[in-house]
């Protein structure tokens, strides 16, 4: 699996889809101005360079929101305003087998709380299975495809 993807712990689905709308619409960072939060980001090579940006947000489960870009890279200037607007804790996770790139950042309120980052070759899924069950989130993780193809699941697809 080669995913990256957020969970945003907040009830108020509205918000986020308002600041993720928002994003959508402003124009991509230059080259190298993602924020840092201490683990690889591909927004550079990726999402800087695509014009047809489509964000898929889950339903509320538990008090969480899951939302995957199409390309499945993080962009992290939205996960620290989306942490910054609405006063909450957010997490990004990776996940990469193809490099053997794994880890997740945890932000609230716009601080970089934690983070773990590994690349070792093969990716230990109990590292992140952990966080989410001590975060008590309940979302799988699914692969923007998976979400977009599969109406069932109750998933909404913001598009730029």
């Amino acid at each position: 699996m080669n995913v990256e993807l957020a969970f945003i712990k907040t009830e108020k689905i509205d918000n986020i889809i308002d600041n993720i709308k928002e994003r959508l619409v402003s124009l991509p960072d230059t080259f190298g101005t993602q924020p840092d939060v201490g683990i690889p980001n591909s927004y550079d090579s990726i999402l800087a360079i695509e014009n047809n940006r489509k964000i898929a947000v889950s339903q509320v489960s538990k008090g969480w929101i899951s939302i995957i870009e199409s390309k499945e890279v993080n962009d992290y200037k939205l996960l620290l305003d989306l942490s910054v607007n609405i006063q909450t804790e957010v997490i990004g996770i990776v996940l990469s087998e193809v490099t053997g790139n794994y880890g997740y950042v945890e932000i609230n309120a716009g601080k970089v709380m934690s983070l773990f980052h590994s690349e070792q070759e093969e990716i230990d899924e109990e590292v992140i299975n952990n966080l989410l069950l001590d975060k008590q989130i309940n979302i799988p993780i699914y692969m923007f495809r998976e979400v977009a193809s599969n109406k069932n699941l109750g998933w909404q697809i913001i598009k730029k």
